[in-house]
């Protein structure tokens, strides 16, 4: 990894201070999140509040896949399965489909063995965000990213 190492650490206990309201807003996301418990870790998931335009995001802490490493583990899983980067960092893009209907997954690696992922839901099939979600869930990632080097 050429980034500089991110500390998880505040995002594992309060996941929701992952994002901003505002930075919610241009997604269509709600304002507050609710926290929970997820198969990799702790999580937060803003809902739309319009369930034919708005975008769910769910961003979670990969604590139990013991970060990118387990997502790779479980890569055949993953019917799309894409190593990438996000703003520099190893990431994958993944969707248990076709990550061309409204959903996709972004894990990102901010140190060994440690990272966090983005889930987005594009409900609004008219959209051309809904045939890629995977540009959303990196556009996520990358403002989580951004929050937690301080720029957020």
């Amino acid at each position: 990894m050429t980034q500089p190492t991110l500390n998880l650490s505040k995002y594992e206990s309060d996941p929701c201070s992952a994002l901003t309201a505002s930075q919610l807003t241009p997604f269509g996301a709600s304002t507050s999140g609710s926290r929970g418990e997820s198969a990799v870790g702790p999580q937060c998931r803003w809902r739309s509040p319009d369930a034919f335009n708005g975008t769910t995001v769910t961003v979670s802490v990969l604590t139990k896949a013991h970060g990118l490493e387990g997502i790779y583990q479980n890569r055949d899983k993953f019917p799309v399965f894409r190593p990438t980067q996000v703003s520099g960092y190893p990431a994958v893009d993944g969707d248990i489909t076709d990550a061309a209907h409204g959903e996709c997954t972004t894990g990102v690696a901010t140190s060994q063995g440690a990272g966090f992922q983005v889930a987005v839901h594009v409900q609004n099939e008219t959209s051309a965000q809904y045939k890629t979600p995977c540009t959303v869930s990196e556009q996520v990632a990358q403002i989580v990213i951004g929050n937690l080097k301080g720029g957020g």
